[in-house]
């Protein structure tokens, strides 16, 4: 991260080992399961102060504040509108 530049052109995805990804905290690493062909891609959070919130099946990542809030009022993922029911739970994941 002291490597930042604003510029777009300049982004190189960190690319890390199946050893060095089984030594991260799994309470900060989110993993984006894509269907076939896709791949799944894992995600760390680089500032765990800020709670973070993803929905399973568009695999965005919202604030927790934003993302619960949407939630509330519309009663599901704001980007897929998938609908949270009795029937989902687990259906939204956070981290805090």
């Amino acid at each position: 991260m002291s490597k930042y530049s604003p510029n777009p052109d300049d982004y190189r995805p960190v690319v890390v080992d199946r050893a060095l990804l089984k030594a991260m905290d799994p309470s900060l690493v989110f993993v984006c399961k894509w269907p076939f062909p896709l791949r799944w891609k894992w995600y760390r959070i680089i500032v765990p102060e800020q709670p973070v919130g993803r929905c399973r099946h568009c695999n965005k990542f919202y604030h927790n504040d934003e993302f619960e809030l949407a939630l509330l009022e519309q009663g599901g993922c704001p980007f897929c509108r998938n609908k949270r029911d009795g029937e989902t739970t687990g259906e939204y994941i956070y981290h805090s």
